[in-house]
């Protein structure tokens, strides 16, 4: 299910969510099929700033840290449906806490 245009009604975006909730929860199926799926949504989100549709979106992120909590993707995308809905505050500490070698802050002795 694919959802096209700007804005959709919270109806298509939760049943879009629905569809593939359970997939994303799966293990068993890899996280780049999984993030195929949702790559032209985060696009959407981009240019439009969707925040219904982002917030489907983060959902189905968390699924996807779930099955895949060691996976970079998955905290990137998050982080992107952060940032395009200017949501900087999570977009900037969106990674694990045991990852934070990734922080460049953390490198040069900052906690910004």
């Amino acid at each position: 299910m694919a959802l096209k245009g700007g804005s959709k009604p919270s109806s298509d975006i939760d049943n879009f969510v629905a569809d593939l909730k359970p997939i994303f929860s799966n293990k068993e199926v890899g996280i780049d099929a999984k993030v195929k799926q949702i790559i032209p949504q985060i696009q959407m989100v981009a240019n439009t700033g969707n925040k219904a549709l982002a917030t489907g979106l983060l959902e189905l992120t968390q699924d996807l840290e779930t099955a895949h909590p060691d996976e970079p993707k998955v905290y990137a995308i998050a982080g992107d449906l952060y940032f395009y809905t200017k949501d900087y505050e999570n977009a900037k500490g969106n990674t694990p806490k045991h990852w934070s070698w990734i922080n460049p802050f953390t490198w040069f002795g900052s906690n910004t």
